[in-house]
């Protein structure tokens, strides 16, 4: 009767009495136990004694093969040694980094792509201002030229003196009448009445054409040559 309760217990643990001595003796060993676990006790308090035993250890405790196995059946987890962690660590999070710049990137292109097609639009808009700025432009270098056309219609005074001699009926006038007669044409021209400047026109005109033997001047008198 007590070999088939011995039985029974260690296969509701999943290991023999002998493999929880063993392992017993590696933590008293490995864990300088003080009190070390009673390898003569049960089998249920040898896994109660075991399961305490394991809490103290930690990664650099060195255990056999088949401790490390009997402690994995008796669902004991074992302390992950430091080097081992970060590698883990690492290559869950080397993909996820890598990841995420590829994700990035991708909206980055496509805001990258709209925002030449805006651009081409904004242009077109200034372009007909600029055109319609220049339009009046023109319109005012048309204006400008229209009063030079009226200037180029008045002739000088001195002008007006040869006019009025080149048509004398009777070849004579005399300087008074020539004085009136040069300033009311040169008025009829545009030009602004000025009895002093037309009287020095005329005696200027005067001078010149006698010179050139184009009148004679007797007095107060001219006479057309």
């Amino acid at each position: 009767a007590k070999k088939v309760k011995k039985e029974s217990e260690e296969k509701a643990i999943g290991l023999a009495k002998k493999d929880l001595v063993s392992i017993s003796k590696e933590l008293n060993k490995a864990l300088g136990l003080n009190p070390a676990i009673d390898i003569k006790g049960t089998p249920e308090e040898l896994v109660e004694k075991i399961n305490e035993a394991a809490a103290l250890l930690v990664p650099e405790d060195e255990l056999t093969e088949k401790t490390v196995d009997g402690l994995k059946t008796l669902g004991i987890d074992l302390p992950i040694p430091e080097d081992e962690e970060p590698e883990l660590e690492e290559d869950e999070d080397v993909p996820e980094d890598e990841e995420e710049p590829e994700d990035d990137e991708g909206p980055e292109d496509e805001d990258e792509e709209p925002a030449p097609v805006k651009k081409p639009q904004k242009h077109p808009i200034p372009a007909p201002k600029k055109k319609e700025d220049k339009a009046p432009a023109k319109e005012k270098k048309d204006k400008d030229p229209a009063p030079a056309k009226k200037k180029a219609t008045t002739i000088h005074r001195i002008g007006c003196v040869s006019l009025i001699l080149k048509d004398l009926k009777k070849k004579s006038i005399s300087i008074p009448d020539l004085i009136d007669q040069a300033g009311a044409l040169y008025e009829q021209k545009g030009g602004k009445p000025n009895q002093n400047e037309s009287k020095a026109s005329v005696l200027k005109a005067l001078i010149v054409l006698e010179y050139y033997g184009v009148v004679a001047v007797e007095g107060d008198t001219v006479k057309v040559i």
